[in-house]
């Protein structure tokens, strides 16, 4: 071993793990950054020794973080995993790394939507007498629950970081088929990655062995975001499930990873 590399070594503290799966095993390279674990290299092999650097399909700056749950976070360029050993984890891991893929197209965060409306002040003191003042509907605004911990920031002095306040059911409809499309896209893009490693002669995710069974895990994924956003918001709307169970297969797979993708 070299000076740099022993240097690099020694800095980083580097470890490795083996992860066993019913399809194979995971190799990772890791390292402390403070109380967050750092995978350098996440390897997957399959039960017929084929390996696959799941990290090269990261963006450029992205890296993966030790986690509970899975996510992809915008602003730290950081894709977390949660347990690895669960089905349908490898098959997350591409789909969180197709939102790596949009954020690095630029494309607008959902939340934004949301938030232009609810960080404004004047917005968060509306009354519904005010919105009957303005000559508008009651019915077409809806009381939610919202989420801001730098309230102060925007001039709303309070210290809890959850309040409710009225909210235009258009901005919540806009809201909801944005969040949708993104959540859409990034599975379209999981979809697409798994069938083509399939077609490579690597086994991955072997209890998802059908496109349909790889579409009804997407499916109950979409069915929690969509249960989560009902409650949430108030909104019955089925956006990411648009209120059927997926038949058409082919069909909807070409609708995801074609018209409606921006990947």
């Amino acid at each position: 071993m070299n000076g740099y590399f022993r240097k690099e070594f020694l800095d980083k503290r580097y470890y490795g793990e083996i992860i066993k799966r019913t399809d194979g095993i995971i190799l990772t390279k890791n390292y402390k950054e403070g109380e967050r674990v750092i995978i350098e290299k996440l390897i997957f092999k399959d039960k017929n020794g084929e390996k696959l650097d799941i990290t090269r399909f990261l963006p450029e700056g992205w890296k993966f973080v030790k986690n509970k749950e899975f996510s992809a976070n915008r602003e730290n360029k950081e894709i977390k995993l949660g347990n690895l050993k669960e089905v349908g984890a490898l098959f997350t891991i591409f789909h969180e790394i197709g939102h790596a893929i949009s954020y690095e197209n630029n494309i607008e965060d959902p939340k934004k939507i949301l938030e232009e409306y609810t960080h404004n002040l004047e917005n968060r003191q509306l009354t519904k007498e005010d919105i009957i003042k303005r000559g508008e509907k009651i019915e077409d605004y809806e009381e939610i629950l919202v989420y801001d911990p730098y309230g102060k920031s925007v001039g709303f002095d309070r210290d809890e970081p959850f309040f409710t306040m009225l909210v235009p059911k258009k901005v919540i409809k806009n809201y909801g088929e944005a969040l949708a499309k993104l959540e859409r896209n990034a599975w379209a893009y999981a979809l697409n990655q798994i069938r083509n490693l399939r077609n490579k002669g690597i086994i991955i995710e072997n209890e998802l062995p059908t496109l349909e069974k790889l579409v009804n895990f997407i499916y109950s994924c979409l069915l929690t975001y969509e249960e989560d956003f009902k409650k949430r918001y108030k909104d019955p709307t089925p956006y990411f499930t648009k209120g059927k169970k997926f038949e058409k297969i082919e069909e909807l797979f070409k609708n995801w990873a074609g018209e409606e993708s921006n990947l």
